[in-house]
Parts: structure tokens; sequence; C-alpha cells
């Protein structure tokens, strides 16, 4: 299965989402639009790879929308930019973009607290520049990463994370992300 399918197929349940929690404030209390939530996130992203034992370490602003059933189970859709870039022997390598899905299960620890773990599919888009030339690629990628999220009033709160990219083909483009973000819940 492709990114084009799981990507529209993400958004479209986060839309709904948005739609059922829109209509849970009007919506009688023994309704099934109680049972979902949605959240957005804000955040800050360290990229850390060593293709061909050469240290890359990037910086990226990312932003995510998720969708919440009760406690435990999720999806999510995330994109980013890349705001940090590295100088390799004069040859600039940035992050232009990148976009992923994800499941995600949720094991909440206390009234403020979850833990997380969350698998998804994604695409990222890397680019580099020496002298005026530049060349760009992209690949897929299937993720995997756990975290946690600590509220310090209902609807606010942070989330810490770490999510492995793991290149889709045998390149050796595998790349670590420690994340932080602001998350909002609607």
């Amino acid at each position: 299965m492709t990114l084009s399918k799981i990507l529209p197929a993400m958004l479209g349940i986060a839309a709904a989402a948005v739609a059922f929690a829109a209509q849970a404030d009007t919506a009688p209390a023994d309704t099934a639009t109680q049972d979902w939530s949605v959240y957005g996130n804000l955040g800050y992203n360290y990229l850390h790879a060593s293709p061909a034992n050469i240290s890359v370490d990037l910086g990226a602003i990312n932003a995510r929308i998720g969708a919440r059933y009760q406690k435990y189970v999720g999806v999510e859709v995330e994109g980013a930019v890349g705001v940090v870039d590295q100088t390799i022997s004069g040859v600039k390598v940035s992050l232009d973009s990148e976009i992923a899905a994800y499941a995600v299960a949720y094991y909440p620890a206390s009234d403020k607290l979850d833990l997380f773990a969350r698998i998804g599919y994604g695409n990222a888009k890397v680019k580099a520049s020496l002298n005026g030339s530049s060349a760009s690629a992209s690949g897929d990628t299937w993720n995997i990463g756990a975290g946690a999220q600590y509220f310090m009033t209902p609807k606010d709160g942070i989330r810490v994370e770490y999510t492995r990219y793991s290149s889709t083909d045998s390149s050796p483009a595998d790349v670590d992300s420690f994340g932080v973000n602001y998350v909002r819940k609607f």
C-alpha cells in the first residue's frame, strides 16, 4: 500500500473526528461522538542520520493533527519542514519536507500522563546544494516510535517522543528523530 492511499484515508478519518468533536458540544450526552477526541501538535524535531558513515544532523518544525478513540487507540497525520541545515565538505544538506500517517496506541498512566507507541508510513524529501547547484531526493519510510505526553491543563500539554524512520528500499537512509511538541486538545 502506498502513501498516496494511506494519507488520504488517515486525513479522512481525522476530518471525520474533527466533525464529531465539533458536534460533541451540541449533541446529547449519550451519543457516540463523546468517544472521539481531536488534538493538534506543534513542535521541533532533531533528526540524526549516518548514511555511508557520515553524520548528518538536521532540525525541523512539525505539525500534527490526530484523532483519538476513547482511551487507547488513535490515528494521526504529520508534516514537517526543515529549519536547521548542515554543511558537510561544502555541501549544504537540508530537509525540504516530511509527511506521514500513523496508527497510535495509548496507555493512560494517570489523569495527566499518557504513554504511547505509534507505527506509520511516510515520505521525506531532502536537498543537497553546492555552488548554486542542487539536487533533491525523496523516499518512502516505515516509521515506528514511542513517547509520553503530560497535560498541565485539561487541554494543554507537552509531548516528547522518539521516532525511527526506516527507508523502504535498501539505502542506508534510516533516521532517528527526537521531538518536543506543544499539544492542544480541541
